[in-house]
């Protein structure tokens, strides 16, 4: 059996007796450690906090840009197909290269593809959209087709409606407060 013995003593098999006190001497040293746990521990969660936020303000800001850059992809070539139409001198197959060549310089396609990746659901849904309905302008304006014609008015109401969903999916998925407000007013795209 082994027996008590008190600090400082030694003996076969020590078991030491804990006195009243013994624990005092500890407490400074768990304090530190406590006190370094909840340090560390806020620090990372500060941390962690900050990168969400900076990667939630890149991932924005990434999206703007691509908007942004989508749009006057859009815009150029609808302007190109404009151009086209409005001038009735051109024979059918500069007409055709013309209006292939719009959607070339105004990389919409190459957009589009970055918008597939970038934006949410509901954007990319409005984006599609919105291109098909331009793309569907195309063949019309390498025909022949002019813009004081019906059909050349029609498609450009339906495109410039796509447009403006187009838009306030965009603003609505940005944040932007009122995402209808500036839509939609003549002269946005002006004939």
């Amino acid at each position: 059996m082994a027996k008590a013995v008190e600090p400082g003593q030694s003996s076969e098999t020590n078991v030491y007796i804990w006195q009243a006190g013994d624990w005092m001497s500890w407490l400074p040293a768990a304090s530190a450690l406590l006190g370094a746990i909840i340090g560390v521990t806020s620090t990372l969660l500060t941390d962690r906090l900050r990168w969400r936020r900076e990667f939630s303000d890149r991932q924005l800001s990434i999206r703007r840009t691509s908007y942004r850059d989508y749009l006057v992809a859009l815009a150029s070539w609808r302007n190109g197909m404009r151009e086209t139409a409005y001038n009735p001198s051109l024979s059918i197959e500069e007409r055709r290269d013309r209006t292939a060549q719009a959607l070339i310089d105004s990389q919409a396609y190459e957009r589009r593809m970055e918008m597939l990746i970038t934006a949410p659901e509901s954007v990319v849904r409005e984006s599609e959209a919105t291109y098909k309905v331009l793309k569907k302008m195309k063949a019309p304006i390498a025909g022949g087709l002019l813009e004081s014609s019906t059909e050349y008015r029609e498609l450009t109401a339906s495109f410039e409606e796509r447009l403006q969903k187009l838009r306030a999916s965009m603003r609505t998925d940005l944040g932007v407060q009122n995402p209808e407000a500036g839509i939609g007013y003549p002269g946005i795209i002006p004939e």
